[in-house]
């Protein structure tokens, strides 16, 4: 309950009274020139006892209202007319009972425009021409009108100083060209999504938000087209980072763009370079990591490729323009990390049969002094060669030429860790030629790409990883030779012409998805072994490996185990390591963390529940998974059998027929 019922005092008593219960619900409690009311808070203050208690107290003085307008009326127009803000409002203010008897007067029992914020006219209206109830009435009413974000389009405020924002909690998180980026919680329902039944709040919410400032020069309707389309593309790519809705203020000292999206752990720049392992020790952990940048390539895919319009259903691609490491943010799903793509500042638009826009027109650089050729450290280094021609040559390919930076990067930090990051950086910008610039290619000009040369560095890189892992494995370096080859090759071409006939980033996808089923494929043998090798640990996240973590290289405790069945083919185990299953040809077998712990740091392990395949020989196991509630196993025929776990055992469920997955 927001606050109690007051008795039947003078005005000033209720109207101090219901102030107080009011302001006991304002947010935040330690800035006061940003309070706010949350959502529903007048309604929960003037329930129907307090707004007796308000019609009460106007009633001790004389009015001209109608002989049939009584309390239960005025509490029913109330919530019929949804007037608690304006009544919550006027007694926040301290207006006088003249003023509160005007607002029944015109508003309850009169239909007067109650559409907040109310103008200084409409206020100068409503309280008969007095100029001191209109100020202390506008004064408070931005307490009471708080955004709720959530449209899908963006919401405009004209006047920053009618309104109230939802923020609690905001920490700065970082920059880049176009904007500035914030931690921020929304206050419990003033974030909505639309849902099939209507609406639904978010309680309290951390999310991440960018603030742009926006170029009123260039600002427009169409700009502002290119951006709802990005945003709010009729489909969706779970590695595009989604937006929960965006506030442009126009009429401002520095008008700006607000985008509103999830708040991720970090980007790929601070993973590889602090968040994440000082090295990766493990193909299990290559291979988590490659499955996450597949759908890095599938993003850019999904932009290039498969966009299309909400309303009028127009097919589009979009150019991103500025793909590099500190635009990947990373998400975490279940037991793997989820990329995705972000900051579409610098992006362009290419609609069926209508010339590019650039998204990045309705925004100003924080910085004007940085040119677009200027290359300090991190700043330009993942871009192509056209993309500092002056003429707009650019397009998919450019973006190409990013990914595969940011792969060949990726790969760096795979084999090398933290240290190789900067060794590389080193080899590129201290090369003879580079006249400290670092990119992934030379010029002799910064200002023409036609000059541009290859990087001999980056090849000499390239060459020097394959290496590397051919020491280790013969068969892992074949994986990094022949993506990094088709980098080389294919991506790193200076010609974007050249380049665009060669590769894009369908056939990157592929290429990616080549290389984590290559990892995949020499994780196997050691999960399929139940023991741990150099080349494998327990899959990502499983207890053993938190990749947030700053902790995780702690030397485990390792205990092995003889199993009771012999010539396993494949492990599968939960989520949360409490239950594992082994399986034959024929049989399939569980054991749970407490029998491992029964058998000790090493011996036999004692079989939980065994499933025998029942047919003749032909038919064997071919694959099973486990989740905590299901155990699910294939054959090598048109067939799979579903097992549920109830009270730590596993009884039949359904077994029926179907297409072969």
């Amino acid at each position: 309950m927001a606050g109690g019922s007051v008795p039947s005092d003078s005005y000033d008593e209720v109207s101090t009274h219901i102030y107080c219960q009011l302001s006991r619900n304002l947010l935040p409690d330690e800035e006061h020139s940003l309070r706010f009311a949350p959502r529903g808070i007048a309604e929960q203050v003037l329930h129907d006892e307090n707004l007796g208690s308000v019609f009460r107290s106007l009633s001790l003085s004389p009015t001209d209202w109608p002989d049939d307008f009584n309390e239960n009326v005025f509490v029913q127009k109330i919530k019929d007319k949804k007037l608690h803000n304006v009544l919550a409002i006027i007694l926040y203010a301290s207006c006088n009972i003249t003023a509160a008897q005007a607002f029944i007067s015109k508003l309850v029992i009169g239909d007067g425009s109650s559409n907040l914020p109310l103008s200084r006219d409409a206020c100068l209206e409503l309280f008969d021409g007095s100029h001191a109830q209109t100020r202390k009435y506008r004064d408070a009413q931005p307490i009471f009108c708080t955004v709720v974000i959530g449209d899908p389009h963006s919401l405009k405020i004209q006047d920053l100083k009618e309104w109230r924002l939802p923020y609690l909690e905001p920490t700065y998180i970082g920059d880049g060209s176009f904007g500035e980026v914030y931690a921020v919680k929304i206050a419990a329902g003033h974030l909505v999504t639309k849902t099939q039944d209507g609406q639904s709040f978010y309680d309290e919410i951390p999310v991440a938000r960018k603030d742009y400032l926006l170029n009123p020069k260039r600002y427009g309707e169409s700009e502002y087209n290119i951006i709802n389309a990005i945003l709010t593309s009729r489909f969706n790519c779970k590695n595009i980072v989604e937006s929960f809705g965006s506030i442009e203020v126009v009429n401002d000292t520095k008008p700006r763009y607000s985008l509103f999206m999830p708040l991720a752990k970090c980007d790929l720049q601070k993973y590889m370079e602090e968040k994440g392992p000082e090295r990766l020790k493990t193909v299990v952990e290559k291979s988590s990591i490659l499955w996450s940048a597949v759908g890095l390539t599938e993003g850019l895919e999904f932009l290039h490729y498969k966009m299309s319009t909400t309303v009028d259903r127009k097919n589009f691609a979009c150019y991103h323009m500025d793909l590099k490491p500190a635009n990947i943010l990373l998400f975490e799903d279940g037991d793997r990390m989820i990329w995705k793509l972000s900051d579409f500042g610098m992006s362009r638009v290419k609609f069926l049969n209508e010339d590019e826009q650039d998204f990045e027109q309705p925004f100003l650089k924080r910085n004007q002094s940085l040119s677009k050729t200027k290359n300090l450290r991190a700043e330009g280094t993942y871009l192509a060669p056209e993309t500092q021609a002056s003429t707009k040559t650019s397009g998919r390919e450019s973006d190409v030429w990013s990914l595969g930076a940011i792969i060949s990067t990726l790969f760096t930090y795979m084999e090398e860790g933290r240290d190789g990051l900067e060794k590389y950086t080193s080899a590129r910008n201290e090369y003879k030629g580079s006249k400290g610039y670092d990119y992934f290619f030379l010029t002799s000009d910064s200002k023409r790409f036609e000059k541009a040369r290859r990087h001999p560095a980056v090849a000499e890189w390239h060459a020097k990883l394959v290496k590397k892992a051919k020491k280790r494995d013969p068969n892992e370096a074949k994986i990094v030779q022949h993506l990094l080859g088709y980098i080389d090759n294919s991506v790193l071409v200076l010609n974007p012409e050249s380049r665009r006939r060669s590769t894009d980033a369908k056939e990157f996808v592929r290429k990616m998805e080549d290389a984590y089923k290559g990892y995949k494929k020499l994780a196997e043998p050691a999960v399929a072994d139940g023991h741990s090798s150099s080349h494998a640990s327990e899959p990502a996240k499983h207890g053993l490996w938190n990749p947030f973590s700053r902790e995780r290289h702690v030397a485990p405790d390792i205990s092995q185990w003889t199993m009771s069945l012999s010539g396993p083919k494949g492990c599968s185990v939960t989520a949360d390591a409490t239950l594992a299953a082994y399986w034959t040809d024929k049989t399939i077998a569980l054991c749970t963390a407490q029998m491992l712990s029964n058998a000790g740091s090493s011996g036999t392990l004692d079989n939980g529940p065994v499933f025998t395949l029942p047919g003749g020989e032909n038919v064997t196991w071919r694959d099973v998974r486990l989740t905590e509630v299901f155990l699910v196993a294939s054959t090598n025929k048109d067939r799979f059998q579903v097992r549920r776990r109830t009270n730590f055992s596993w009884v039949d469920a359904y077994t029926r027929v179907c297409g072969r997955s």
